[in-house]
C-alpha cells in the first residue's frame, strides 16, 4: 500500500508512479487503482460507516468500489485456476 497518495486526477502523481515502479521491479503485485486521502473516506470511517453509506456519490466511494471490483475479479480468477474458493485471512 502506498500511503498518503495525492488525489489522482487524469494521471498518477510522479511519486506514486515511482513507488509503483519500484514495487513492480521487486515483483510485488500492484493494483493500478488508487485510494486517495479524502475527507469523505476519513469521516465515514470515523463514524463507523462505509464511504458509500456516508457519501455514495463521492470520488472516495468510486475508488473503494473500484478496489472491491478488482479484488472480486482476482478472487474469481484464483477460484477458476484452482477450483477452490478463495478464503480471507
Amino acid at each position: 500500500m502506498i500511503n498518503a497518495a495525492p488525489t489522482k486526477n487524469s494521471s498518477d502523481d510522479p511519486m506514486v508512479t515511482d513507488a509503483r515502479g519500484a514495487l513492480q521491479a521487486l515483483d510485488v503485485p500492484t493494483w493500478a487503482g488508487q485510494i486517495s486521502h479524502s475527507p469523505d473516506l476519513s469521516l465515514s470511517l470515523a463514524h463507523g460507516a462505509g464511504v458509500n453509506e456516508f457519501s455514495s456519490s463521492s470520488s472516495a466511494s468510486e475508488e473503494i468500489g473500484n478496489l472491491w471490483r478488482s479484488l472480486s475479479r482476482s478472487f474469481e480468477a484464483i477460484e477458476a485456476m484452482t477450483g477452490k474458493h478463495a478464503q480471507s485471512a
